[in-house]
């Protein structure tokens, strides 16, 4: 699971954001055209992966996400 996932589900949760923004206008990577506005786009902008000493299975990455808002006037 990656980040942008991780925080678009927590968007798409997050009512008082809701009422202004559709969940279905909450999307990653590129805007379709003739989507409707307000949307959010949100983009993986780098990932870091922690290495242990031992191996092992799980494998701790940081991930930055940036968010950015498109609307028709602000």
């Amino acid at each position: 699971m990656s980040g942008v996932e991780i925080i678009g589900g927590l968007l798409r949760a997050y009512e008082p954001l809701t009422s202004l923004v559709l969940p279905v206008s909450i999307k990653a990577g590129r805007l379709p055209d003739k989507v409707v506005l307000p949307a959010i786009l949100l983009r993986s902008v780098s990932v870091v992966d922690r290495q242990r000493l031992r191996p092992g299975v799980l494998v701790r990455s940081t991930e930055r996400v940036s968010a950015a808002v498109r609307a028709e006037d602000y």
